[in-house]
């Protein structure tokens, strides 16, 4: 739905975007009554995209429904609902496991939010500025931080032309004197070229918040040490050597219930340095 303002043409912030696969269940589908609802933030072509790639997974016994709004700046929600049917069989069975007969292929998931394994999650993305030296192109030549070569090319990205120079100790009694461009000889074109181009890049960040419901007779949970190198359950796959820190959480008692939320942050390139957080 798009809207217009009548005096000047210019679109509207607000737009609304949804799609369902398959469109139209068979007629001898029957809902098992289980359905996951996911929300996630982020720009509308991001968003856009992401709905994709979920309504791709529609079948003859899942109907997944897409849902794009976008607000101001052009951010974006998109809300996910996947619902299941079963077909050829009452609602109420579940598919035998073919290498584990008498048994269902998987445990009933029930509902979200219900259990630490069936999270209602949340999934946000930010735009970060990074220094160019942390690029996955840099990173992936595996020059160490205090090495000739990572010096020069640090130089070059500072403004340094090719015949500046700098000292090097090899040894106690042993100083060198190196101009960057006898080290940049070391490095693709394509990082030198890069890295003389900009100064920093744009890298996208992930933010995942888990919540769901523990058993009263549990009692309140530790989270233990925290921050910590640790990947939320069922996590988005990260690319260039990125992985996951845990940030805690909190846990809120709604009567009867107890409610944990747990919240994780991705890494730039490299991952989080195992020397300033303890590992899972």
């Amino acid at each position: 739905m798009f809207t217009y303002n009548i005096v000047d043409g210019l679109e509207a912030s607000d737009y609304s975007w949804r799609k369902v696969k398959p469109r139209k269940m068979a007629s001898s589908a029957v809902a098992t009554g289980e359905t996951e609802t996911l929300n996630f933030t982020g720009s509308t072509q991001a968003m856009k995209s992401l709905a994709a790639v979920y309504l791709n997974e529609g079948s003859e016994t899942l109907q997944v429904s897409c849902q794009v709004s976008r607000q101001e700046a052009d951010m974006a929600t998109l809300q996910v609902t996947r619902t299941w049917f079963a077909t050829g069989g009452s609602a109420d069975e579940e598919p035998e496991d073919p290498e584990n007969p008498g048994s269902p292929s998987t445990p009933s998931a029930g509902a979200a939010g219900s259990s630490e394994s069936t999270p209602t999650r949340t999934i946000s993305y930010s735009d970060v500025q990074e220094p160019i030296l942390t690029h996955p192109l840099v990173q992936a030549c595996g020059f160490a931080a205090k090495s000739p070569q990572m010096m020069a090319l640090r130089m070059f990205s500072k403004g340094a032309d090719l015949e500046q120079t700098f000292s090097w100790t090899v040894s106690q009694n042993e100083v060198n004197v190196y101009t960057v461009g006898h080290w940049l000889e070391n490095w693709p074109d394509e990082v030198v070229a890069l890295v003389g181009a900009q100064e920093f890049y744009l890298d996208q960040l992930i933010t995942v918040s888990d919540k769901y419901e523990i058993p009263v007779d549990e009692g309140m949970p530790d989270f233990g040490q925290y921050p910590r190198i640790e990947s939320p359950k069922f996590a988005p796959g990260l690319t260039g050597g990125r992985n996951w820190l845990f940030l805690g959480g909190e846990v809120t008692v709604e009567g009867e219930r107890i409610m944990v939320t747990k919240n994780y942050k991705s890494s730039g390139a490299g991952g989080w340095n195992p020397a300033c957080y303890a590992a899972e």
